[in-house]
């Protein structure tokens, strides 16, 4: 039992590596997951989910309803301006 929890260390340490070097391969390769990360980006989405869900409470939208506006609202804002965010590749021109 000791041995094992001797090990747990290691196996953390060789996990986090891992799980770095894959989130670096990531944002390389798609550049959107690297803004998707970004706090700034998922602080705006919250907020502006949260006040809109917020607005249809007050106007009498039940607490059910508006909390799945606001996760689908959320969702779909981070995805949206992650995507707007990120850089994107040049155009290739036409050439015919």
């Amino acid at each position: 039992m000791r041995e094992d929890l001797k090990g747990v260390p290691d196996e953390l340490r060789a996990t986090r590596d891992d799980v770095e070097r894959k989130l670096s391969d990531a944002t390389e390769n798609r550049p959107a997951v690297e803004k998707a990360l970004d706090l700034k980006l998922v602080l705006i989405a919250a907020v502006v989910a949260l006040v809109v869900a917020f607005v249809l409470r007050l106007v009498g939208l039940g607490m059910i309803p508006s909390l799945l506006v606001f996760l689908v609202l959320f969702g779909g804002l981070w995805v949206g301006l992650s995507r707007a965010a990120a850089p994107r590749p040049p155009a290739e021109a036409d050439s015919s």
